[in-house]
């Protein structure tokens, strides 16, 4: 036994010092180059890091009355350049674009004296503004690519008047259906917040603050319009308010006539309703719904079909531009006689909407021509009616009305609406829609 330990004490005693050698060689590695250990990812910055970091970048935007030296509106805006350029939403100063004699616009920052601010550029169908304020500043720069969906994004502007605040939300990517870009924001953007950034964790702007929809549902301009409309500045001198309408038409023409292709393209997607084949739902853009109406002890059958855009653009306070709609309307009968049905026909004829809010001071009054027209085999009485932008020469808004009078048992009516188009391109929309009108067989 004695001898066995030994033999294995040596062994091990023999291991032990080779270790120890080799142990001594490696260590005077290590110790001249120490093995290198991972850092810790860096840790996300937080919204209050944000706000800290770019707080003094964002500003309130008034606009003034002149006579009463009160505030009529407020949002924000933000510095994108050194020499004082900023951003905002068309609507915040739309009241000064429109009326340059009674108002005037400040910047605002906390305590710090208002600072005089004029506009230089507009993008209306974007909704933006670029500014130009007398003072140099840190600035923002705009992401170039758009995020992946799910990003932490961070919102800054004044919501009612409260102060600076910031929001933290997240990007869902751009808005699919709509005929005006825009990008899904899961965040809280409250009135006054208008015009402000939203960056990401590196405070790049990825859009700019537009609209809400209530629910942590708001909506951004893509921070590439944005940087487009600085880029495309020329001058740094406050434009003229005759240079800023004919942006502001110029900007609703081309919008317009881009719309009015879409249209045109998509009228070859039809649908049934009752015995016709109809405009189908025309474009991506429109968001569509139907209901049949067939009340107990009613002598008559409704079925109808609703699409309208969710996009608008914003004109004046009163006035909302660049609307579409449809409406369908199939009405059946087994019970009333011939004269009973036509009243009813008649009464839904005559109840049509324009569904387009506008004041007195935005539009003429519309003027009407009605008649009957004969598109393939089936005869129409129509109305074609159209009133005139006052500020925006050349655009219209139009309201077309058809109802078929080929039975006393059943008929179809069917209502176009159109916000902010040219005259020429109005009529030819309403006419290829009524040509898509057809017998079912």
């Amino acid at each position: 036994m004695y001898r066995r330990f030994s033999t294995i004490a040596v062994v091990l005693g023999s291991l032990l010092a080779s270790l120890a050698v080799s142990d001594f060689a490696s260590g005077a590695t290590r110790n001249a180059r120490p093995r290198a250990r991972k850092r810790p990812p860096p840790s996300a910055p937080t919204s209050q890091d944000l706000f800290r970091r770019y707080r003094d970048r964002v500003f309130q935007v008034r606009i003034v009355d002149k006579a009463s030296s009160a505030q009529s509106s407020l949002g924000t805006g933000f510095f994108v350049s050194p020499d004082g350029l900023a951003v905002t939403n068309y609507h915040v100063v739309s009241e000064l674009v429109l009326n340059p004699t009674q108002y005037r616009a400040e910047l605002v920052r906390e305590g710090a004296p208002p600072v005089p601010i004029a506009i230089l550029d507009l993008d209306v169908v974007q909704d933006l503004a670029l500014l130009k304020a007398e003072t140099g500043t840190a600035y923002f720069e705009f992401q170039p690519d758009a995020p992946p969906k799910g990003t932490r994004l961070f919102s800054l502007g004044n919501p009612h008047d409260l102060g600076l605040s910031i929001v933290e939300g997240s990007y869902n990517g751009i808005v699919a259906e709509s005929f005006y870009e825009k990008i899904h924001f899961t965040g809280a953007i409250n009135s006054g917040m208008s015009g402000g950034p939203t960056i990401g964790a590196d405070g790049r702007v990825v859009g700019v603050n537009v609209a809400s929809s209530g629910n942590q549902i708001g909506f951004l301009v893509p921070a590439s319009y944005a940087k487009r409309l600085l880029d495309q500045a020329t001058s740094r001198d406050a434009a003229t308010a005759e240079a800023l309408m004919e942006r502001v038409r110029t900007s609703l023409v081309e919008s317009q006539d881009r719309v009015t292709t879409r249209l045109l393209e998509s009228f070859s997607k039809t649908l049934e309703l009752g015995p016709y084949v109809v405009p189908g739902d025309v474009d991506p853009a429109l968001h569509c719904w139907g209901d049949t109406d067939r009340s107990k002890g009613q002598a008559y059958e409704e079925v109808s079909r609703y699409c309208a855009s969710d996009d608008e653009i914003y004109l004046t306070g009163n006035h909302r531009t660049g609307l579409v709609w449809t409406y369908k309307q199939w009405f059946s009968t087994k019970d009333l006689n011939p004269v009973a049905f036509y009243k009813l026909y008649e009464r839904a004829f005559n109840s049509i909407d324009t569904k387009i809010r506008a004041g007195r001071e935005d539009v003429t009054p519309f003027r009407c021509r009605d008649g009957r027209v004969r598109s393939g085999d089936i005869d129409f009485e129509t109305v074609f009616c159209a009133r005139a932008y006052r500020r925006v020469a050349g655009l219209y808004d139009v309201l077309f009305a058809a109802a078929s009078v080929d039975s006393s048992k059943n008929g179809l009516q069917t209502t176009l609406t159109l916000g902010g188009f040219s005259f020429e391109n109005a009529r030819e929309i309403a006419r290829r829609y009524l040509e898509a009108v057809k017998w079912k067989n």
